[in-house]
């Protein structure tokens, strides 16, 4: 039950705001690899990065890890997803995911969570003893984590191109991404690591085993090289070794926000340029969950514009990030919101209004 009530908290919101709203249309670019999180049955430990567009990413992340991957059908009505749930606590098949954000790791967010947005600095982290306990008493998990921390907004995004520019000319300058905090990413490799516990991966060949994997689109199986599964140093009190799987990929989700407005006159952000923008504009946007949730209601009435949501996938082998010293998982993870950043850039100047 502690593990099913969080779940369908999340079943709940997701169906009203995403599955059956027809004014939010959700696409993923043809780029976009598979999100593949379990092995057979079993759910293998995996970190998801994403970056931070709207307080929507939470239910948005949950509801791509609980359907496109997880045993959850959209077409299951509430009752059925909570007996699926409630039969599949018994058995590894769950999805147990958590967010890691604000020095905090949850399903729903918490007292915690919320005191430490108030009350601490947005650079705050877990260490990664207590991500490795987590995971100790846990078992496998899916771990979410947006290294940018805050939420980006026109607002914050000049001002960090302007504290760039003047202070930091020779950092990185991000147009559509805020600059990643690396301290929280490090943290959870090193916590993998340890309980994988190997001393260093580049020392020796990791076991993946080929194993069958549940397909995300159609929950067919096919085979694909997907498990690290290596004993670790758990010991219960009778001494017993226990075995955590891992996934072979970490993910890479890019998320953007667009709506179609009416305007006569725009400014460009980007460039600072006033210029003026006839007819209809597709514009990137950062909706509030209120948004969201107000546009199923709204369609009716034909006094809201839809929001059109894309999403593009990244994987990358995990084992090579194990063995990285911090720099250059710092330089990694950079480089990644460097391309990030640029696929944003290319998905706003390709879309059109027919």
């Amino acid at each position: 039950m502690k593990i099913v009530l969080p779940i369908m908290v999340h079943v709940i919101l997701i169906k009203i705001c995403f599955i059956e709203n027809n004014n939010i249309d959700i696409f993923f670019t043809g780029e976009s690899e598979e999100l593949l999180l379990f092995c057979g049955e079993s759910l293998l430990t995996t970190l998801i990065l994403s970056n931070h567009r709207s307080i929507n990413d939470y239910l948005l992340i949950a509801y791509i890890t609980l359907y496109s991957s997880g045993p959850l059908k959209e077409s299951d009505t509430f009752i059925e997803t909570f007996f699926l749930l409630w039969e599949n606590n018994q058995t590894t098949n769950n999805i147990h995911f958590s967010f890691l954000s604000w020095g905090t790791v949850f399903q729903i967010p918490t007292r915690k969570f919320f005191k430490n947005i108030l009350l601490k600095d947005e650079n705050i982290t877990m260490d990664s003893k207590n991500i490795k306990q987590f995971i100790q008493a846990n078992g496998e998990n899916v771990f979410l984590l947006f290294p940018e921390v805050n939420i980006l907004t026109t607002e914050l995004a000049m001002i960090q191109r302007k504290l760039n520019h003047v202070y930091y000319p020779f950092v990185n300058k991000y147009y559509n991404v805020l600059s990643p905090r690396f301290n929280q990413f490090i943290n959870i490799l090193k916590a993998f690591k340890d309980v994988i516990c190997l001393p260093s991966l580049s020392n020796r060949n990791p076991n993946w085993q080929e194993q069958k994997v549940r397909n995300a689109n159609n929950n067919q199986l096919k085979k694909k090289k997907q498990i690290l599964e290596l004993s670790n140093s758990l010991v219960s009190t009778q001494k017993e070794k226990k075995s955590i799987l891992f996934n072979k990929f970490l993910y890479d989700v890019t998320i953007v926000y667009y709506s179609p407005i009416l305007v006569t006159k725009g400014h460009n952000h980007d460039t600072g340029n006033l210029k003026t923008i006839n007819g209809i504009q597709i514009q990137e946007i950062n909706p509030s969950f209120f948004k969201i949730f107000q546009c199923r209601f709204d369609i009716e009435k034909n006094n809201t514009s839809p929001v059109i949501i894309i999403i593009d996938i990244k994987r990358h082998p995990i084992a090579t990030l194990l063995s990285l010293k911090e720099k250059k998982l710092e330089k990694w993870l950079e480089m990644q919101w460097i391309r990030k950043d640029s696929l944003i850039n290319s998905l706003h100047s390709n879309i059109t209004v027919e």
